[in-house]
């Protein structure tokens, strides 16, 4: 009998069998996309800090362009150097000051130095900024998300690889159960005085040669694709040097998996539901983007000008103006009053100019005129769209929900139910032993009711599997707060 060594060690190969929670370890270390998440997590971590700096206060500083001009004895040196400080949370305020100055012969001589303060009255340029932080949080967020979902992911595709390879167990020991009925069918031909060339025995010889090969195909393919899964795991499969076999299997698949705890999917935070809250982010941060984005702004300056030209540099100035701008419409006004004297000179007059003089500008654009209500029209319909956005995940909500719940009810019903079968079948295959030890049965039915046996065990973590992915499925389905 050559059919009773698969079972012996299909029950002995459990004390050496791996772990399979070192395999899971294995398989999620050598996952790819996992350490690509990782590793974007941490370039997320990087824009975040970049982004908060770009927000932040920032301070320029510039010598501007440095002209120097030498002939003969006589050098002469420009240069115009700056400094500006911009506060994008202080109503966008914009300090600057700047000094042109000409050194030449020994002299300096300054012109139309300036200093000047703009604060946005209506602006959307702190809003820009915090849009971009927030932007920036979120990715680092939906990066750290990822790492997690891709684990989940992979511990899924762990155990459904793990199943499918109980799966193809289960299958070759039917087939071997088929091999061995159709043999032992055979032997009762043979022994019944059929002759090898008979129709009855020919026809039963093609059906066990037909079983040899189902059986071979089956083996070859479990054997291919536990050698995948291994190397997936990091692990080693089969002994040094020989080619592994279907007892090299048997050997290596884990005898149990680990237990969970069902995953209760109407506890679950129905905000946390990754679909929704996906939603309502893109909802929330458009409505920001399009409210940085206003149609009309306006902003005010103070300026003092040194060595003001319009006075022929004999007098410093002191003025302030108003910038308006809507809908490609812009327009300036301000004014300007001489101080008549030079804080980088003696006091001197300004040469009979005391008046005061305003700027006035104004531009219009048609084009952005029109694309303006284009873009508002756009907006309207962006808002919309991140609306439907929201009803619509929230709508998947409860199928998605009422499915999982569904699925989970099921998967503890087939492992309760495969439990029992298991029970059931490892009691009858103990019974039959003492049975064939005393007579009652014969060996083909101890055989058969070993092999239910050993299929019932590979059947019962087959469910046990089915759990930990319906719960990793679970899982999947919301994010973290």
């Amino acid at each position: 009998m050559r059919f009773l060594p698969i079972f012996v060690l299909a029950f002995s190969a459990a004390v050496f069998a791996e772990d399979a929670g070192v395999l899971l370890s294995g398989y999620l270390e050598n996952d790819i996309q996992l350490k690509k998440y990782s590793v974007t997590a941490e370039s997320k971590s990087l824009a975040l800090s970049s982004a908060k700096i770009d927000a932040g206060v920032s301070v320029s500083l510039s010598t501007g362009n440095v002209r120097v001009y030498s002939s003969g004895k006589k050098t002469k040196i420009t240069a115009s150097p700056s400094v500006g400080v911009s506060v994008p949370s202080a109503s966008a305020l914009d300090v600057s000051a700047k000094l042109p100055v000409t050194v030449e012969d020994g002299g300096r001589t300054f012109s139309d130095g300036t200093v000047s303060a703009t604060v946005g009255i209506l602006s959307g340029s702190a809003l820009k900024k915090k849009v971009s932080v927030l932007e920036a949080e979120r990715a680092l967020l939906e990066a750290r998300r990822d790492v997690r979902m891709r684990a989940y992911s992979a511990e899924k595709e762990f155990y459904e690889s793990l199943k499918s390879l109980y799966g193809r167990v289960v299958s070759v020991l039917d087939s071997r159960s088929d091999l061995y009925d159709d043999e032992s069918d055979l032997r009762v031909l043979s022994a019944q005085g059929y002759s090898r060339s008979s129709a009855s025995f020919r026809r039963k010889s093609l059906e066990v040669e037909e079983d040899r090969r189902n059986v071979g195909e089956k083996e070859r393919v479990l054997v291919r694709e536990t050698a995948i899964f291994a190397r997936k795991c990091g692990a080693a499969f089969g002994q040094d040097g020989a080619k592994p076999t279907f007892d090299d299997v048997l050997a290596f698949l884990p005898s149990s998996v680990p237990e969970q705890d069902a995953e209760d999917v109407f506890s679950r935070d129905r905000s946390l539901y990754a679909e929704s809250e996906e939603a309502r982010w893109k909802q929330f941060i458009g409505g920001l983007s399009r409210k940085a984005e206003p149609d009309m702004t306006l902003s005010v300056s103070g300026e003092y000008k040194m060595n003001d030209s319009f006075y022929g540099g004999n007098s410093d100035s002191a003025g302030g103006s108003l910038s308006f701008s809507w809908r490609g419409v812009s327009a300036g006004a301000g004014v300007f009053v001489p101080t008549g004297r030079t804080v980088l000179g003696a006091d001197s007059e300004s040469g009979g100019k005391n008046e005061p003089y305003c700027v006035l500008s104004l531009s219009l654009s048609p084009d952005e005129w029109r694309l303006a209500g284009i873009s508002r029209r756009q907006d309207e319909l962006s808002a919309r769209l991140e609306s439907l956005g929201v009803d619509s995940a929230d709508d998947g909500y409860d199928s998605a929900v009422l499915d999982a719940a569904t699925s989970l009810a099921d998967a503890k019903w087939k492992k309760k139910a495969r439990h029992e079968e298991y029970l059931t079948n490892k009691s009858l295959e103990s019974d039959m032993k003492q049975w064939l030890r005393q007579g009652s049965v014969t060996e083909k039915d101890y055989l058969d009711a070993k092999n239910s046996c050993e299929q019932a065990r590979f059947n019962e973590l087959v469910s046990d599997v089915e759990l930990l992915i319906v719960n990793d499925k679970i899982r999947l389905m919301f994010v973290e707060e």
